[in-house]
């Protein structure tokens, strides 16, 4: 259809690294700092200044297979792509997709009557871990992991899978640090610095307005440029508790 967009698959891009890179001894490190470009620039301006700074580092400003991948960056960079609706899809999701699923039931070499069965087994083993999941729901609980009243409203209204997700956020805030830059007319500019490897610390500015209620990320260095590379909808780990007056601390 003319209005559908296509994304191609982040998985299969960095399972490609070792092939397409094989003349380079650190294809390893190679493929940890551009998982860290592809998924921790918060703007394209961040995006384009984070991968010329990967290909300088590494000696690959004149790789063709990279060059064309930024070329094409517009249909598999996040970035790119998040103002999109992706019904909760995302591209690295290959080994929990339905591919995957149906693999453990059919293979290529399966004849069409044993499809048809097997596609019934299929469906009801989706339906019984669906059942099993709605029960461990109403009957379960996962303990909270902090004391944070915001948790437990999470607690209370999510179901466990989405709850898992929400808690790994709330541990995540015991590797940011934040400090206040400037407040004024209940506006509040902050310095949140997120320590995402032992030799990788990742800067943001985040603006608060306490009348409007709204928090709003900025890469730091972006920020510094442009309003325009503004970043909104993303749940960040510092994000979970709105400040009080006076507090400085932002959730931390």
């Amino acid at each position: 259809m003319p209005t559908t967009v296509h994304r191609w698959c982040i998985w299969h891009i960095m399972k490609k690294i070792p092939s397409k890179l094989n003349g380079y001894k650190a294809h390893a490190d190679v493929e940890q700092q551009m998982s860290h470009v592809v998924w921790n620039s918060h703007s394209k301006d961040s995006f384009d200044r984070n991968w010329n700074d990967f290909l300088v580092n590494f000696g690959l400003a004149d790789n063709k297979w990279l060059s064309d991948l930024y070329e094409d960056r517009h249909i598999w960079v996040p970035i790119y792509l998040d103002h999109h609706f992706w019904a909760g899809m995302r591209s690295t999701q290959r080994s929990e997709s339905m591919h995957s699923f149906f693999n453990k039931y059919i293979t290529r070499n399966s004849s069409l009557i044993q499809f048809v069965k097997q596609y019934d087994n299929c469906l009801g083993s989706r339906e019984q871990a669906e059942r099993e999941s709605d029960a461990a729901d109403f009957h379960t609980v996962i303990p909270c992991a902090t004391k944070s009243p915001i948790e437990t409203q999470f607690q209370d209204a999510y179901t466990q899978a989405k709850f898992r997700k929400v808690q790994a956020q709330f541990r995540g805030k015991a590797n940011c640090i934040t400090r206040l830059k400037n407040s004024a007319l209940g506006y509040s500019v902050y310095e949140v610095g997120e320590q995402v490897s032992s030799s990788i610390l990742d800067k943001f500015a985040v603006t608060y307005d306490s009348v409007a209620a709204e928090i709003n990320l900025f890469d730091a260095a972006s920020a510094a440029h442009s309003s325009s590379s503004q970043y909104q909808g993303q749940v960040i780990n510092y994000q979970f508790r709105v400040p009080a007056a006076g507090d400085n601390s932002l959730g931390v």
